[in-house]
């Protein structure tokens, strides 16, 4: 495959930014109430005053909804 330098280093950029972003990783249950999550959706988790976004990966259930998810970042 071949790209113009441009559209090359944008792609690369691009895949960079959301490997970084998605460094971060979250596991956790939720109670029966939440068990609505899919993982097309996007869970907002507030930790120390800070809003994050982030995507679940795996749900696996049960009585409580085992989540694991990975950071997301829309702006990326």
């Amino acid at each position: 495959m071949a790209l113009p330098p441009e559209k090359a280093e944008r792609c690369c950029r691009r895949t960079l930014m959301e490997a970084w972003v998605g460094r971060e990783s979250a596991v956790f249950r939720l109670p029966p109430s939440r068990l609505a999550f899919d993982p097309c959706d996007v869970i907002l988790l507030e930790r120390d005053g800070c809003l994050t976004e982030l995507q679940p990966v795996s749900i696996a259930g049960s009585d409580l909804r085992s989540i694991d998810a990975v950071r997301q970042d829309r702006i990326v």
